[in-house]
């Protein structure tokens, strides 16, 4: 594959931010939430012979792509933040330098999850408007396919408004109540 369009960096860049930052270690349960949850849904989708209407196709591709162009901007957001996060150069105070340090991570890991986030979004967009352009069999199967991907979608969502709540509200000097990184 083309180095231009190799989207495993993506992928990989995204798998490293479910783990446990206390142990350094893949966390499990994030990988079940993540993944087979999705999985389980979709399944249980194929064995009710759902599959998308024609309307809800056209109200996902819409929407899906709209919020790509959307996360988009969010990317070149968190990258100008990232860029503004001040220099560690002269250490001075300890704490100031590991939140320094969180934060950066942070900004890190949420901008391989916005990405990856936009991936999927992609993904889903082509899948669809290929089944609506071209009547092909196994509409039920892929259904499922979107559906495992559309949860997996929002639940990347979910995690990436925890940490930009929790960056946000460190930012207006309001105590985080939970690790940003988990």
């Amino acid at each position: 594959m083309s180095s231009k369009i190799n989207i495993a960096p993506i992928f990989s860049g995204h798998l490293a931010t479910l783990k446990n930052h206390t142990t350094g270690k893949t966390s499990y349960y994030d990988m079940f939430v993540f993944f087979v949850i999705p999985i389980i849904f979709g399944s249980l989708s194929l064995l009710c012979d759902i599959k998308l209407s024609s309307q809800a196709s056209s109200i996902l591709i819409t929407a899906l792509s709209i919020f790509s162009g959307l996360l988009i901007n969010v990317l070149v957001l968190i990258y100008s933040v990232y860029q503004n996060i001040p220099s560690i150069d002269i250490p001075e105070d300890q704490n100031q330098i590991e939140m320094v340090k969180l934060e950066k991570r942070i900004l890190q890991e949420t901008f391989s999850n916005i990405s990856f986030a936009n991936l999927i979004a992609i993904i889903i967009v082509i899948i669809v408007s290929i089944m609506e352009s071209i009547n092909i069999g196994y509409q039920e199967i892929i259904s499922s396919f979107i559906i495992v991907a559309l949860i997996h979608f929002t639940l990347t969502i979910l995690m990436v408004l925890k940490r930009i709540h929790i960056l946000i509200g460190h930012k207006m000097n309001q105590t985080p109540q939970h690790n940003p990184a988990n």
